[in-house]
């Protein structure tokens, strides 16, 4: 986590859906956060039951922390993006179960089609990743000599291949299980990672021009959005705010998203941005739901992609 506002609304869920389902069948658990942007903006009375990482020679970032937790004094580790939410907790510890078979190496709760066993939402069983040549969980350039066809595998996917290899099994569950068992969000910490390394440096004119041309940012601006609402609900603070403590200015504010939105000219950028929003608007519902209230979201969105550009 870098943020420690996200790092909230992410530790919340945690405590309150998993913790206690993995010791219901038994497991010593516990929870730690790596404050990949420095411990001392994370206050420790927000995060009571987990232990707070700070970045280290062993683990210099989020990537080499990977590896590093892998050294920890546990039979299991499970890995949890910072803006995944598991809304049942019996659902990943029944997936315990299936490493009653001595050849399954992992439980992938979470992936893409073409990214198997990325550490979204993994269960590892600790000691046949360790087995692996360091490093081990790292992103990996595959065949690299056939650039630019060379394949780039997320953290996790290339220690999942390397583990088949050797004849192991990554349990991989089903786009329905996933469905229906958890609610994921896409870039919050790489805009706010963008705007905070060289937004500044460019102005935000030309910061709000590379999100117009960036799927990713867009999509960022706009769960950063709907997080925001969340945490601003359930912690009555800012999230993701500016220098001048604006809400959302860390991100991009609704005034900007829709800006941006009612001048998007390229049509396959609109088309896909306006596919994602229910999608996104799906798992803030959930996970809205799961906190016990009924989640307003932001109005004239929808309506801004529905126009021509520049013409709302």
């Amino acid at each position: 986590h870098r943020y420690p506002d996200l790092a909230r609304l992410w530790h919340r869920s945690v405590m309150r859906d998993l913790v206690p389902a993995f010791q219901s069948i038994g497991l010593d658990t516990g929870v730690i956060i790596y404050c990949d942007g420095g411990r001392e903006v994370f206050d420790p009375r927000h995060f009571p039951g987990a232990t707070l990482e700070a970045p280290r020679s062993e683990a210099r970032d989020f990537i080499e922390f990977y590896d590093y937790a892998l050294h920890y004094d546990c039979e299991y580790v499970l890995f949890l993006d910072a803006d995944v939410f598991l809304l049942n907790g019996a659902w990943p510890a029944s997936q315990v179960a299936r490493f009653r078979d001595p050849d399954v190496a992992a439980v992938s709760l979470l992936h893409r089609p073409d990214l198997p066993g990325s550490i979204y939402a993994l269960i590892c069983r600790r000691d046949h990743y360790t087995e692996l040549e360091p490093p081990i969980l790292a992103a990996h350039w595959q065949h690299i000599e056939r650039w630019p066809g060379a394949v780039h595998r997320d953290p996790g996917a290339m220690a999942s291949i390397r583990l088949r290899d050797q004849g192991k099994t990554i349990v991989m569950a089903s786009p329905d299980e996933m469905g229906e068992q958890l609610t994921d969000f896409h870039s919050t910490t790489l805009l706010r990672m963008s705007r905070d390394q060289f937004g500044g440096a460019i102005g935000e004119d030309r910061f709000q021009a590379q999100i117009a041309r960036n799927v990713h940012f867009l999509q960022g601006a706009y769960d950063n959005l709907l997080l925001g609402l969340l945490y601003q609900h359930l912690f009555q603070e800012p999230y993701a705010p500016g220098p001048d403590g604006t809400p959302l200015a860390g991100s991009l504010t609704l005034d900007a998203l829709q800006r941006i939105l009612r001048n998007l000219h390229e049509p396959k950028l609109r088309a896909r941005i306006a596919a994602y929003l229910p999608r996104s608007n799906r798992a803030i519902l959930r996970l809205a739901e799961r906190e016990g209230f009924q989640f307003q979201l932001p109005e004239g969105l929808r309506p801004v992609l529905a126009q021509p550009p520049g013409r709302l």
